[in-house]
């Protein structure tokens, strides 16, 4: 485990931002990133996990963490990248976007023929398949082959 003096964690209710606290000398060397952590938190404890171990830290006001829960890290790097990244899909606004173009998309296509709604379709496919590759590339770090 790093050495760390500041944590910056996700607390697990309330807010959706992440926050930095200090890491106390005592706890110092047992913390890492995927490490489960009791934080203060307004008037109450919660838990929380890190998510970055900051050299240092802009946040005023930064409070000890409380305790390390468990002996180890929970959550490895990679599985809490893939969590950030599935959170960008998983946003309330981006929800009310897709609601609004899949209303949109479907109001269209009722007004169309069925050879011009199977062009549609196949265009869907075609689109998404390509979007599909794109993430994909992206997960895995390759570079777009155009």
């Amino acid at each position: 485990m790093a050495k760390a003096n500041y944590v910056r964690v996700i607390i697990d209710r309330a807010i959706h931002r992440e926050l930095d606290y200090a890491v106390p000398e005592s706890l110092t060397g047992r913390i890492g990133v995927g490490s489960r952590v009791r934080v203060p938190f307004r008037e109450k404890s919660a838990l929380a996990t890190v998510v970055a171990l900051p050299e240092q830290t802009e946040a005023k006001g930064i409070r000890p963490i409380e305790a390390i829960i468990g002996d180890a890290p929970v959550l490895s790097e990679e599985l809490l990248e893939l969590a950030r990244w599935i959170g960008t899909y998983a946003a309330q606004e981006f929800g009310d976007v897709v609601r609004a173009v899949i209303d949109a998309t479907d109001r269209v296509a009722g007004r169309l023929s069925p050879a011009e709604r199977a062009a549609m379709t196949r265009h869907f496919v075609a689109t998404s398949r390509y979007e599909w590759m794109f993430w994909e590339m992206g997960h895995r770090r390759e570079a777009w082959p155009v």
